[in-house]
């Protein structure tokens, strides 16, 4: 399916909105170039005459703008029944925390900080280009559905609805994961990564990140938002997005993991949370800090030995289940060789035929005595598990990451 097209065969139509000429003209140019249909406005007036006479596939949009803002602008057009589900990005100077919280708050999509990368602006738009198509497709295949509903037997039709809507969902949680997951791990002088995701026709929250902090050091965060489909998977983009937006201002583990976890107690229901644990690496130095919410410890192997240990570490509450929760922040000091594992509960919780779980003592036990790099260690586990297992479809997501001092 191509990035250019619009909800329907024609080129999709972006409404950009932006009181500076030259930055219309920059985009327009960038994205015409690339089939796409502009639409340049210079207002926030302007900008909601043009989506309500002609509703765009996407809006580019500015913040700072005279008379409206651009916080006003995506309010509007969110409280428009017709327009409320065109995908919002905001471009703008604005790159503190708070400005992209309230920008999220008020419905926006994404958010893309001036001065702006066209590859990136032309990546983020392709994405919500074809989640929209996606979720309309999903509307369609649900109103076609509805009409044989009326036409024959209820009872037999709701069932074949239910199958539809439920892999029509699947279709759109993979593909919100897959994109939302990084595609390529660093490597630092003292440290290497790598991840495995194995996910099941059942999708669940699962969900990793490697992320660049200020200064010599890197946030790594694994986590599993409760539920399945669409809706876990919407939510582990949210909170993706907020550790990457926080991971940039606060410094610790504790502190980057109790911020995030106010943003999600103030929005999230009360029967949604997350678990997660997360560590800062220093990018030059064998140190890292480790903090969990709720999440399994990682486990450390030491390769001089072969010994394996849970990481000594306090657990906090999940995530978004008490506002002011605290967090705490356990040091370690790594030797050459040492690898860490974070994992979710598909990988203990894997079952064979028989309904045996995989089990912690079994992870040990794949563990022990490697030696070698973090690829090697992530690929002997999963293999390990598949083994064990002999199961082609389990009933939650595995994931796992290793990092390793090198």
């Amino acid at each position: 399916m191509s990035g250019h097209a619009g909800i329907g065969r024609k080129p999709a139509s972006i409404l950009i909105v932006d009181d500076t000429a030259a930055n219309l003209q920059v985009l327009s140019g960038m994205l015409e170039d690339r089939g796409y249909v502009t639409r340049p406005v210079t207002s926030g007036k302007m900008a909601l005459q043009a989506a309500q006479n002609d509703p765009p596939d996407l809006v580019l949009l500015d913040i700072i703008m005279p008379g409206m803002d651009g916080y006003e602008v995506c309010a509007r057009l969110k409280a428009d029944e017709k327009l409320k589900d065109v995908p919002v990005i905001f471009i703008s100077a604005l790159n503190e925390t708070l400005d992209k919280i309230k920008g999220f708050g008020v419905g926006a999509a994404d958010y893309v900080t001036k001065p702006f990368q066209f590859e990136e602006v032309r990546a983020r738009v392709e994405t919500h280009l074809k989640l929209r198509r996606l979720q309309v497709e999903l509307e369609r295949h649900d109103h076609h559905l509805q009409e044989l509903v009326e036409e024959q037997k209820a009872q037999m039709l709701e069932q074949l609805r239910e199958q539809a809507r439920h892999e029509a969902e699947l279709n759109v949680a993979c593909e919100m994961q897959k994109r939302f997951l990084p595609r390529e791990l660093p490597k630092y002088p003292r440290w290497e990564f790598a991840a495995r995701y194995v996910p099941t026709r059942v999708v669940a929250g699962d969900f990793y990140d490697i992320i660049p902090m200020s200064g010599a050091q890197t946030c790594v965060v694994l986590g599993d938002v409760c539920g399945k489909g669409v809706p876990a998977a919407l939510q582990m983009t949210r909170i993706m997005s907020y550790f990457r937006i926080v991971a940039q201002t606060r410094e610790t583990p504790d502190g980057i993991m109790g911020f995030v976890n106010n943003l999600l107690a103030t929005e999230w229901p009360d029967d949604t949370f997350a678990t997660a644990v997360l560590c800062v690496v220093d990018n030059e130095e064998p140190r890292i800090s480790f903090c969990s919410a709720g999440h399994m410890a990682p486990y450390l192997l030491r390769e001089s030995t072969g010994a394996v240990e849970p990481v000594p570490m306090e657990n906090g509450f999940p995530l978004s289940v008490e506002a002011g929760a605290s967090f705490r922040t356990a040091h370690l000091h790594a030797t050459a060789g040492d690898a860490f594992v974070l994992y979710t509960d598909g990988v203990t919780e894997a079952r064979n035929a028989q309904g045996d779980l995989f089990s912690d003592d079994r992870l040990r036990e794949a563990m022990r005595g490697h030696k070698g790099s973090a690829e090697s260690l992530a690929r002997r586990i999963v293999e390990a598990v598949q083994r064990f297992s002999g199961i082609d479809v389990q009933e939650d997501d595995l994931s796992l990451m290793v990092i390793r001092c090198t």
